[in-house]
């Protein structure tokens, strides 16, 4: 809280190595990104419920990542990581909110519509990232964003 800077990140849900930063396609077809997401997933269902409604609610995103296709290996290492601290963020940030329970495209009053938020914006994440034209357009908008970043801080 009360800092630019994230506090917790994908980092803090794998062991060992780090989750690849790399400018572009993770070498080892984001098997540690899988494995964040893989333990995000069981924290959210162990911290917010007993029951499983948060058990697949990344399904679909992770086996875009680990699946037969696996649409995303083509996608840079360091802005697949980016976006998904960015959705998460995203989601803590409704559901933290106040009026996150009034906003009229997500209701966040049982844990059951939480799971679905999440889910949903997985979704929306992923279609994003499988479309061609749109992975584009987002990575050179990204791309711009760090090297703005890079010039202010030299």
């Amino acid at each position: 809280e009360c800092t630019t800077e994230p506090t917790l990140s994908l980092d803090d849900f794998t062991n060992g190595e780090k989750i690849s930063g790399k400018a572009s396609a993770c070498s080892s077809n984001n098997v540690k990104i899988i494995q964040a997401l893989k333990n995000f997933q069981t924290v959210m269902q162990i911290v917010f419920s007993d029951v499983s409604v948060f058990a697949t609610s990344l399904e679909v995103f992770i086996d875009l990542l680990e699946g037969v296709k696996r649409p995303m290996d083509v996608v840079a290492a360091d802005f697949l990581r980016y976006s998904v601290e960015l959705t998460l963020r995203k989601f803590f940030r409704i559901i933290r909110s106040v009026r996150g329970t009034a906003l009229a495209d997500y209701s966040v009053k049982t844990l059951e519509l939480c799971a679905t938020l999440l889910a949903g914006l997985f979704k929306k994440l992923a279609d994003d990232l499988t479309d061609p034209a749109t992975l584009l357009g987002l990575d050179t908008y990204y791309r711009v964003r760090v090297s703005r970043r890079k010039e202010t801080v030299d």
